[in-house]
């Protein structure tokens, strides 16, 4: 068995020009994307059926095994993974670029929190006067004088 950390979880491309099939590999970090690899890992069919699923098969006890000798998945894999829930959750590129976008200041979120128990506060004073206006008149018209 190779050095474990030279090892990829990748994808490998099958299928007509234009309709793409994948099939999960264990191989080599060098070599080619459609070259030698070292195990069938599972297949996937980015086309969606009549349903709108992709079809995704995996061996999940091939998988961990590489996983905890240390192989790497790529990218794509690590998505498919975390979308089987068997990795967590990968963070999105654009979440990692700006760093304003993953944390809200928390100022900002009293304000918001302020401006809905005012707005709530109004909604209710609202409310009452609604309420007393169309009692005053439900009792005017119950009344027979």
């Amino acid at each position: 068995m190779p050095n474990n950390s030279s090892i990829r979880i990748r994808l490998q491309r099958f299928g007509a020009p234009h309709k793409p099939f994948y099939r999960i590999v264990a191989a080599p970090r060098k070599a080619p994307r459609d070259g030698k690899f070292l195990e069938i890992l599972g297949t996937y069919n980015p086309i969606p059926d009549i349903n709108g699923n992709k079809q995704v098969q995996l061996k999940l006890d091939s998988i961990k095994r590489w996983m905890m000798h240390g192989a790497q998945p790529s990218d794509r894999v690590a998505k498919i993974l975390a979308n089987g829930e068997i990795l967590p959750p990968v963070p999105r590129r654009y979440l990692l670029k700006d760093p304003a976008l993953l944390m809200e200041p928390p100022a900002a979120v009293e304000e918001v929190d302020a401006d809905s128990d005012a707005d709530a506060d109004s909604s209710d004073a609202e409310s009452e006067a609604a309420e007393g206006d169309g009692s005053a008149a439900d009792a005017e018209a119950k009344s027979p004088t």
